[in-house]
């Protein structure tokens, strides 16, 4: 999601986004400033607070995602419910190619296997992040 010339108008209308939240108005409207990690792909806004559920995704939203395991001592880690909109209503594991198929409940391609990277961290096609 992230070019210079996304970044280089920022810079140009930083006067136009908002101190406290950072979201955009006129030239720069539906962005975030800065385009927050993570920035999925050109149409998305970026994500200035990682575990704000109550936006979804495309809209710079984002649920919680664990690295450490998905429970400890039986209980579950995972997040009781998931990003608005999404087409999965709690937590779930990080998305890889290997469980995408799963945990969305999506049938891929051939190709679109073949395209996409290992984990959403790693895939420059936004197969994952989509």
């Amino acid at each position: 999601g992230w070019s210079p010339e996304r970044l280089k108008k920022h810079t140009l209308y930083w006067d136009k986004f908002d101190e406290v939240t950072l979201e955009g108005k006129d030239e720069v409207a539906g962005e975030y400033y800065g385009l927050p990690w993570p920035c999925w792909s050109d149409k998305h806004p970026g994500s200035p607070v990682l575990y704000n559920t109550d936006i979804e995704v495309a809209k710079g939203g984002m649920g919680f995602r664990n690295n450490f395991g998905l429970e400890y001592e039986g209980e579950s880690l995972l997040a009781k419910n998931a990003p608005l909109n999404s087409p999965i209503d709690t937590g779930y594991p990080q998305i890889t190619k290997d469980n995408i198929e799963k945990v969305l409940g999506i049938t891929l391609s051939a190709q679109e296997k073949e395209k996409m990277g290992s984990t959403w961290s790693y895939d420059d096609s936004n197969i994952i992040a989509t």
